[in-house]
């Protein structure tokens, strides 16, 4: 299992500490002070929460800020020079691409805080060519430039929001008390789907990917990769969900990031609902223009999409393999698709996102393609065992809770209670949150 999904800092955003501590200071504090010093505040409650969560980061980050206005500031000066301007263009894309690359080698950048680092610098990178397009004017302040790509609750898992969203916010914070509460809701749900289903999806998985090679079945490895998709789900759109929350009740809005990939139509559709900021990032960068590379730009679309996770052989192979799905769908597929029923064509894409996530969780390249023969019957694995089938028995309520609240059915539920009663549901959510966050605190303490 990737590291980012076993390995969190003590402090982080679901802890008692944050929630209950952290949180309601940084609040307090930040809509005591002028309206004209709460961007600086936010920066300053960053910084606060990177060095009590990893603080050997953040002369790294600082440095990366530095670097990047530097960057800015001389693309402004040398506007007219094309040549020079180019280069300090160059200078910052180079920068981060060396901290992504390099890391995971330096300290306080393992777990959760490595996909940080592959935030920032993503970040960072459409700031720098928003600026180089001219698509915004150039920013003289380093706190903004700062803030946007050291936001701390995007830090863990994103979303990526382009600077020319990001920034005109900073002018226009005002204190909201629906915000507060809505944001409030959705930092506690999303809290849940981290730590409490992520968590358990993850434990699942490692004692069911952990069977010895003469216990593995067909079924043993369809429901591995089941429960990885099921982890890896919960846990980074719980750290979005998180986010999105935060960010209200601060003021800022961002962007939804994950928009229940496992219903999606097809694996184009997947694309658009799984990891969306960071796909929207990549198929900006990855402009090749012509009709005729299309499928060059998909297959690299791809290649970058899977080496977000991280720089190994099977995350590359894994954004290959949904990106030549896509492929087959739009030049192979498309007519056939057109004519075939949702609910079939969701299936397929389900069982073909899982049958990519066995390659996505495998130790390596090779362990991952046999396990994708093994879920084919290709393996000569046996379709299932007692072993198995005594963990799925044992734990059908996870697995239930998981695919239903993978799918939009809550989200009915709510809107269909809301147009009943609508002046009672605010009250409904809100009792119902203040019950998620005595369960989160349970889980969490």
């Amino acid at each position: 299992m990737p590291d980012f999904l076993l390995e969190q800092p003590a402090f982080s955003m679901p802890g008692v500490a944050f929630i209950y501590v952290f949180m309601p200071l940084s609040l307090f504090f930040y809509y005591i002070i002028p309206h004209r010093l709460r961007p600086a505040a936010l920066l300053w409650i960053t910084l606060a929460f990177l060095l009590l969560a990893q603080p050997r980061v953040v002369p790294v980050l600082v440095l990366c800020v530095l670097l990047d206005y530097l960057a800015v500031r001389m693309m402004e000066r040398f506007d007219n020079r094309p040549a020079a301007r180019k280069l300090w263009a160059g200078f910052a894309i180079a920068k981060n691409l060396t901290v992504i690359i390099f890391a995971g080698r330096l300290p306080g950048f393992g777990g959760m805080m490595l996909l940080g680092a592959a935030v920032y610098c993503v970040s960072s990178l459409d700031m720098v060519l928003t600026f180089y397009r001219r698509e915004y004017p150039y920013e003289r302040s380093i706190m903004r430039i700062g803030l946007h790509g050291l936001f701390f609750p995007r830090l863990y898992a994103g979303p990526v929001q382009p600077y020319r969203e990001f920034a005109p916010q900073l002018a226009q914070i005002h204190f909201n008390l629906r915000s507060l509460t809505v944001g409030f809701g959705q930092f506690v749900q999303g809290g849940l789907k981290t730590a409490l289903i992520g968590r358990q999806c993850g434990v699942l998985y490692l004692a069911v990917s952990g069977f010895p090679a003469h216990e593995i079945t067909v079924l043993s490895l369809w429901s591995a990769s089941a429960l990885f998709a099921f982890c890896i789900y919960f846990t980074l759109s719980g750290f979005c969900d998180m986010a999105q929350g935060i960010g209200a009740m601060f003021g800022i809005f961002l962007p939804r990031n994950f928009y229940y990939p496992y219903q999606s139509r097809g694996a184009g559709d997947f694309f658009e609902r799984f990891n969306m900021t960071v796909t929207a990032f990549l198929r900006r960068i990855v402009s090749c223009v012509p009709t005729a590379a299309e499928p060059l730009c998909l297959l690299l679309t791809g290649m970058l999409f899977g080496l977000w996770f991280g720089l190994r052989v099977n995350y590359l192979l894994w954004g290959v393999f949904l990106a030549v799905f896509v492929l087959l769908e739009r030049w192979v597929f498309r007519r056939l698709l057109m004519i075939t029923p949702t609910l079939i064509c969701r299936i397929i894409t389900f069982g073909a996102v899982l049958l990519s996530f066995a390659l996505m969780a495998a130790p390596t390249a090779a362990d991952g393609i046999l396990h994708m023969r093994g879920m084919l019957g290709a393996a000569g694995y046996a379709p299932y065992n007692d072993m198995i089938l005594h963990q799925l028995t044992t734990n059908w309520p996870v697995l239930l809770i998981a695919v239903f609240l993978s799918t939009n059915a809550v989200n009915l539920l709510v809107l269909a209670v809301h147009r009943s009663i609508p002046r009672v549901t605010d009250g409904i959510l809100a009792a119902a949150n203040m019950i998620l966050l005595v369960l989160l605190t349970a889980v969490i303490y």
